[in-house]
This record gives C-alpha cells, sequence and structure tokens, in this order.
C-alpha cells in the first residue's frame, strides 16, 4: 500500500465535518491500472446478516466516492473518532481478545 501526500490530511477532514470513522478508497494490485479494481469500499450486512465487501474487485469508476453509511471501515489506515471508540468498547476493550489475525 502506498499512502500519497496529504492522505491523512484528508482523513482528517473528513472527520471533522461529523463522521465516526472514515477509509480512503483503495484499489488493489502491484501495478497501475485503468480503471483500478476496488480493494473495498467498506462491509455491509445482507438482509441475514452476512458481511460482504462492498465494490470489492469491480472497476472503479467514482461510484463510491460520495459519501454514506457502511457498517464498519475495512482497510490498512482507517481513522476513527475517539468518542465513537469509547461508545463501542466492552470491558475496556476495543476489539474481542479472540481475535487474531
Amino acid at each position: 500500500m502506498e499512502l500519497l501526500p496529504g492522505f491523512i490530511e484528508e482523513l482528517e477532514s473528513a472527520l471533522e465535518s461529523g463522521r465516526s470513522s472514515v477509509q480512503r478508497l483503495a484499489s488493489s494490485g502491484s501495478t497501475p491500472r485503468e480503471p483500478p479494481l476496488i480493494d473495498a469500499t467498506g462491509p455491509f450486512l445482507d438482509r441475514s446478516r452476512r458481511q460482504f465487501l462492498r465494490g470489492r474487485g469491480v472497476p472503479g469508476s467514482g461510484q463510491y466516492d460520495p459519501p454514506e453509511e457502511v457498517f464498519g471501515a475495512d482497510g490498512a489506515a482507517p481513522l476513527y473518532r475517539r468518542l465513537m471508540l469509547g461508545d463501542v468498547k466492552v470491558d475496556g476493550e476495543y476489539s474481542d481478545d479472540a481475535f487474531v489475525d
């Protein structure tokens, strides 16, 4: 993954607009593509509560550029609002100890 100049500032600006978490759309692959393939634009749940990554592997043509709500952030460098993290922690933890990468 390569972070372009201004990456953090762009995410900070999005948080300042009142969002609880933000992530930047990233394309997958080690070589440039036209249009780039989307890695993911955030997880969503279907009606049976299964999680899927929205936009995974589709060519990017701006269809996910407008900000919108998703179930959570997905990616290598999402930013979370500290207040939101305080709201979701359980027993002083932000994630389940059983979660192993």
